[in-house]
């Protein structure tokens, strides 16, 4: 997951970006990407989705950004066939928070920003940020992933800083979403 905003040395929210990939191909069964059945009652189709990405840290003093997406069922369809069936999400304003989502076995891609992308990075740092996509009934798929440490000494500095937040790649599942701020 990559988050991206321009809050100095002028704020451009245009320049704002998300981008989250999931690839659960080695992932225990219950932490596995599965689309829903086309037609069933999770159908992106005919139910939408929602979007939730938000700072999940606790400590005290933390940001509590947190953007919500409704992913109406008009923008999206069927892609592949039998086991590569799944489904994409497509936003035609240009402006969209989310451009585009793909669902598939194994795979979740998220792109979004723009002025539009609420969650602002004009702190000195998040700490955490996890991704809710639900869908109709309340299903779907949650993350909660820390800042990437990198360098000798480990540290967070570079990927975690004001306009920019960069999780930690093959987080671990989190045993339950976190809760909201």
């Amino acid at each position: 997951m990559v988050l991206k905003d321009r809050t100095v040395p002028v704020p451009d929210p245009s320049a704002r970006r998300f981008t989250f990939k999931a690839d659960t191909r080695r992932a225990a069964l219950a932490d596995r990407v599965v689309p829903p059945s086309a037609g069933g009652m999770n159908d992106p189709r005919t139910g939408g989705a929602t979007l939730t990405v938000y700072n999940s840290n606790p400590a005290p003093g933390s940001p509590t950004d947190t953007v919500v997406v409704a992913l109406p069922p008009a923008n999206w369809t069927a892609s592949g066939s039998g086991i590569n069936s799944g489904y994409r999400y497509r936003d035609r304003n240009p402006n969209g928070p989310v451009s585009s989502i793909v669902l598939k076995l194994d795979s979740l891609v998220i792109h979004g920003g723009r002025s539009n992308w609420t969650y602002t990075l004009n702190e000195p740092a998040q700490g955490r940020v996890a991704v809710r996509l639900t869908l109709q009934s309340g299903a779907g798929w949650c993350t909660d992933a820390p800042a990437k440490v990198t360098g000798n000494p480990p540290s967070s500095a570079n990927t975690d800083k004001q306009d920019r937040f960069v999780a930690q790649p093959s987080s671990a599942p989190p045993a339950s979403c976190p809760p909201l701020p």
